[in-house]
């Protein structure tokens, strides 16, 4: 259930009000009023809904953006993946070897992964974790890094360990 929204406070705040009989200068004590209260911030309206189409062009109507984009000009995106994917030559093992620029640098980073180097490690599992599927890795026989049953006995080692600190804690502040 959504709970209801919430109101901002209200600033409550309380003025005198003069009778027309109070005099010139409107300070008899007799006659002022009990003091009125003002609400200073009234509850906010619904907001009103835009009629469809209210924005678009009319027929006949010229550009709003006369001097737009240019065609032809690329956003980042594009340059991005332009440069990415622009081919290089890599020398592999194998012999040299035409990829995309994406492509030689995942070579590299697995290259330093399996050198030893853990920040590339961590990033390659990543990358593997947002590219593969659940089911890619199952069908490939990769298991998972731990057991259950050991990840039971684990916890159940660490309860145990709880439950005997506690009660070392009671005995000691009695």
């Amino acid at each position: 259930m959504n709970p209801s929204p919430v109101n901002p406070p209200v600033r409550i705040r309380t003025r005198s009000v003069t009778r027309p009989d109070a005099g010139p200068q409107g300070r008899s004590d007799e006659t002022t009023a009990p003091a009125e209260r003002v609400i200073a911030d009234p509850p906010q309206q619904g907001r009103k809904k835009r009629l469809p189409n209210t924005g678009s062009f009319k027929k006949g109507e010229p550009s709003r953006n006369p001097n737009g984009r240019p065609k032809g000009a690329k956003g980042k995106k594009a340059i991005v993946r332009k440069i990415v994917l622009e081919p290089v030559t890599v020398r592999l093992p194998s012999g040299p070897k035409r990829l995309s620029i994406f492509e030689a640098l995942l070579l590299k980073e697995r290259d330093l992964a399996f050198s030893g180097d853990w920040r590339a490690r961590k990033t390659m599992l990543e990358l593997g974790r947002w590219a593969l599927p659940e089911d890619a890795l199952d069908e490939a026989g990769v298991a998972p890094a731990t057991d259950p049953e050991t990840d039971r006995a684990i916890l159940e080692w660490f309860e145990e360990e709880v439950r005997q600190s506690e009660q070392q804690k009671r005995k000691a502040s009695k």
